[in-house]
């Protein structure tokens, strides 16, 4: 493990902190960290929390040590606990998650960011986001690249809808004032993070692409999205919004069709049909069969 950058003396310019929270991710692992630590621009940290990987994720971390800020491999409570233990060793003034199986886009990422971080301070926003390319391991191509601008996104949300997170940028004021992420969620911490952090405050809009980020097939998709969607609701529920979130309810209806559809002709047909129906709609296919 190291810290060895904790003797250096801070830069002047924006420090931007990278956390990665990772369990038995070495296939991918390595792909994230070259995509960050080939950033160009150099004032930036890398925290790497491993909940006791089983695979060659820890010898992974070992090799790339002078690389990586800070790392530690010890049990957690789940992802957001893994980030809030990362959080105690950011000494960053932005905060960017991103998971093990995401990389940036490319190696100027960060450096077109920073000016327009300090533009998002200029305009009262303390969160910031970019579009995010999801990415077909298995066929190696993009299929679909989400998050909108603000103006459209900031509706979606009066109404339970919400963008991707992986790779958007949080000044580390989100979290002096009022702490990190709630670990009771155990998938959507982020959503009730975004969910609470913008009720009443605007985002910022970086209107390019930051990170790819690797998605599965089907009836993985479907597994976590029904749970992802559950968990949303009590979070709604919770905070509490104000507003009806019809398009929750409207995505766990096509959730629940999509499952029992897939009951009756079974996983290869279903995943057929889905990516038809994104084909009528000028969509690319998005499961790999």
């Amino acid at each position: 493990m190291s810290r060895g950058q904790e003797a250096e003396v801070r830069p002047i310019n924006t420090l931007i902190t990278i956390i990665v929270a990772v369990f038995n991710g070495e296939e991918t692992l390595e792909r994230c960290i070259d995509s960050i630590v080939h950033q160009t621009y150099p004032n930036k940290e890398l925290i790497i929390m491993d909940g006791v990987s089983t695979d060659g994720t820890v010898e992974l971390l070992k090799r790339y040590d002078k690389e990586i800020t800070y790392w530690e491999s010890k049990p957690d409570r789940g992802i957001y606990h893994a980030w809030n233990k990362a959080l105690d060793h950011a000494e960053g003034d932005w905060i960017c998650f991103i998971g093990a199986d995401d990389f940036f886009v490319d190696a100027g990422v960060l450096a077109r960011v920073v000016p327009k971080l300090k533009d998002a301070i200029n305009h009262d926003c303390l969160y910031a986001y970019g579009q995010v390319e999801l990415y077909s391991d298995k066929k190696q191509r993009v299929v679909e690249k989400v998050n909108d601008s603000w103006e459209i996104v900031k509706k979606r949300f009066k109404r339970g809808g919400f963008l991707v997170h992986s790779g958007s940028f949080h000044h580390k004021l989100l979290f002096e004032n009022s702490g990190g992420f709630n670990e009771r969620y155990k998938i959507c911490g982020d959503k009730d993070f975004l969910f609470r952090k913008l009720k009443s405050r605007n985002a910022y809009y970086i209107n390019e692409v930051i990170i790819r980020m690797s998605m599965g097939g089907l009836s993985y998709s479907l597994e976590a999205k029904k749970k992802m969607l559950g968990e949303t609701l009590l979070i709604w529920k919770d905070i509490p919004m104000t507003t009806f979130p019809w398009i929750l309810y409207f995505s766990l209806i096509k959730v629940t069709s999509y499952r029992i559809i897939k009951n009756i002709i079974g996983a290869h047909s279903s995943t057929r049909l889905a990516n038809v129906l994104r084909l009528l709609r000028r969509k690319n296919p998005y499961w790999d069969q």
